[in-house]
């Protein structure tokens, strides 16, 4: 298959100056397995924003922000006025060390995060949007700082408590539920859903993919970056038994999850054929 020659792909892309695009519909798969493969092998991606050469090609001040000032490659991003794919480029392109996820979190200072979220009751969300960073770098530096995240519940009523009566609390929804089950429900339509969409919508499942996620961190184990994912090492449809068994989930990135599925196909998937996947 051609998007797994390496010398195809670096030839295509930086000698024939192809997109990834333009590449996919040559080897007769998507853009996405295109980017992965060129991520497994290493391979840079052309910039496609020569306008932004006058400030990164600057390795000393590329350096000071990065690594002196610690910022993120969201900020450097934010501040040149390019895209964080862009921006990541360029910290590779000076090879310069590139910080792993959560990394940037050291820069939020702790007891200034600790009077936010628990004196201040913000959000994780607001945090982010002060800090000029990632949701997902607050939420990594209240673990690292021992500060206990809220729960739903508990998110939920600080939401609404500026509010009047009891909406938003868990009673409230548990009685709205009620009144919307089943055949009360106006998009009932006798019982129909497919048992699969069932399954996945129940919350024996959504245990199961949180159960599956915390195992590995939240990391993806093919590249290692934020996994959302929990892909079934056994196929679901075909193996009920194993649908709920945290040992057949496997954390997973999006764009690892599309790639798998693009090369393997959906249905009938089995663990040989993802560690396969795993160890190209």
């Amino acid at each position: 298959m051609l998007y797994r020659d390496k010398a195809w792909l670096v030839e295509q892309h930086w000698d024939n100056g192809l997109s990834q695009r333009e590449m996919a519909e040559i080897a007769g798969c998507t853009d996405v397995c295109i980017s992965q493969w060129m991520k497994r092998y290493h391979i840079p991606v052309r910039d496609p924003h020569p306008e932004y050469d006058d400030t990164l090609h600057d390795r000393d001040w590329v350096e000071k922000r990065y690594v002196q000032d610690g910022w993120s490659v969201q900020q450097i991003a934010g501040f040149v006025g390019c895209s964080s794919s862009v921006a990541r480029l360029w910290v590779h392109k000076h090879s310069l060390p590139i910080r792993g996820f959560g990394h940037g979190a050291y820069s939020i200072d702790q007891d200034w995060l600790y009077d936010q979220y628990v004196v201040q009751q913000r959000s994780a969300v607001e945090i982010a949007g002060v800090s000029g960073c990632s949701v997902w770098v607050v939420i990594d530096r209240l673990a690292r700082c021992g500060i206990p995240q809220r729960g739903k519940d508990e998110a939920m009523s600080i939401a609404h408590q500026h509010q009047r009566g009891t909406y938003g609390t868990p009673a409230y929804r548990e009685r709205l539920s009620a009144t919307k089950l089943g055949e009360l429900n106006p998009s009932w339509k006798g019982g129909v859903t497919p048992e699969r969409r069932a399954c996945r919508n129940s919350r024996e499942y959504e245990a199961w993919r949180q159960q599956v996620l915390d195992r590995y961190d939240w990391q993806c184990v093919v590249c290692g970056q934020f996994a959302p994912v929990a892909h079934h090492l056994q196929s679901f449809c075909d193996n009920p038994d194993l649908r709920f068994e945290v040992g057949n989930g496997m954390a997973l990135c999006v764009d690892c999850h599309i790639a798998f599925h693009d090369e393997y196909g959906k249905g009938g998937n089995t663990r040989r054929q993802f560690d396969e996947f795993r160890d190209k």
